[in-house]
């Protein structure tokens, strides 16, 4: 089974396409399942929740450096930076430019949408509403919800056909 899973990742990065970069992508995610299976899930699965979130940030940062790089010598070189074991190339590119308006404001929707704010405050609500008729108020709570979802999506939509250029992700392959 474990021989199975790793041929199987490997056989993923070959798809994805012909370089070593993303060979190394399929082996070391199938190599990570077998170790998870081998007890290392176990282990994790013990520790504190942050530990936990921690470990699956590091593990998918490694992965997605050697899947989005050109090639492996360049996932190397921008894996030795992450780890600061290595000065990272210059770039003409600020923090600033990358944090537009438009991007905090998907930030701080994503962080509330991420948290169980929405479940919370149904909650809350419930607990107000007993004394008032219960179905007029689920029935409200769950238009709103709907035409906040509504409204995300035709945003979601306007911002993706505004861009004028949004390359396939398998340009390269």
């Amino acid at each position: 089974m474990y021989g199975n899973l790793v041929t199987v990742f490997f056989l993923c990065g070959l798809w994805h396409g012909a370089s070593w970069n993303f060979v190394v992508w399929g082996l070391f995610h199938g190599t990570f399942l077998v170790v998870e299976r081998l007890g290392l899930a176990d282990a994790i699965g013990r520790l504190w929740a942050p530990i936990r979130h921690v470990y699956l940030v590091i593990v998918v940062m490694i992965g997605w450096a050697f899947f989005r790089a050109d090639t492996l010598a360049g996932a190397v070189a921008f894996l030795t930076a992450m780890a600061g074991l290595s000065p990272a190339m210059p770039t003409p590119y600020t923090v600033g430019w990358y944090l537009t308006p438009e991007l905090w404001l998907a930030l701080v929707a994503g962080g509330l949408g991420s948290m169980p704010v929405i479940p919370a405050l149904g909650e809350r609500l419930d607990r107000l509403g007993e004394g008032a008729p219960r179905p007029r108020l689920a029935w409200s709570v769950s238009a709103a919800g709907t035409a906040a979802l509504v409204v995300l999506l035709v945003a979601s939509i306007m911002q993706m056909a505004a861009r004028t250029y949004n390359p396939f992700i398998y340009y390269r392959f």
